[in-house]
């Protein structure tokens, strides 16, 4: 079984390896009268394409459990939990909301969030956010704002 989870874990390190090297995408523009859920749906790609200073896509910035708790057992001779279908996905659901590597990341969103905010009307409400670099809630805040707008 070790033989297999090394192997599977030097494949799925190459599949980060690869996602790291990817130029970066631009981040989404945002123009008024968007729909806001193909806007979200557009930023979450990208974030799910962009991967943050450990090799993490960003999506693990919005994920829902802010405490995943404990990892399941691995799943037979893979890398990942019996829960997860990749390393990556793991890595997205376990990957710490705190900390410098966090704080980078988020900050490094924020500024994305901020130049695609800084000419629409919902700016001056993401600003103290955004001031902060606290782009998870900033982009909390604002989809809430698109969505209750629509």
């Amino acid at each position: 079984m070790a033989r297999g989870v090394i192997q599977d874990f030097a494949e799925e390190w190459k599949e980060i390896e690869e996602q790291m090297d990817r130029k970066e995408q631009l981040f989404p523009a945002f123009t008024s009268g968007m729909n806001p859920q193909v806007y979200d749906e557009t930023v979450r790609a990208w974030l799910q394409a962009t991967p943050g200073k450990h090799g993490v896509p960003l999506i693990y910035l919005i994920r829902e459990k802010t405490d995943p708790g404990s990892p399941p057992p691995l799943a037979a001779s893979k890398c990942f939990s019996i829960e997860y279908e990749s390393l990556i996905e793991e890595m997205i659901a376990f990957m710490p909301l705190s900390g410098v590597s966090y704080h980078r990341d988020e900050a490094y969103f924020a500024t994305k969030i901020k130049m695609a905010a800084i000419n629409s009307t919902y700016y001056a409400t993401l600003k103290p956010h955004l001031n902060k670099n606290n782009g998870r809630d900033a982009y909390f805040l604002w989809t809430t704002l698109l969505t209750n707008k629509a």
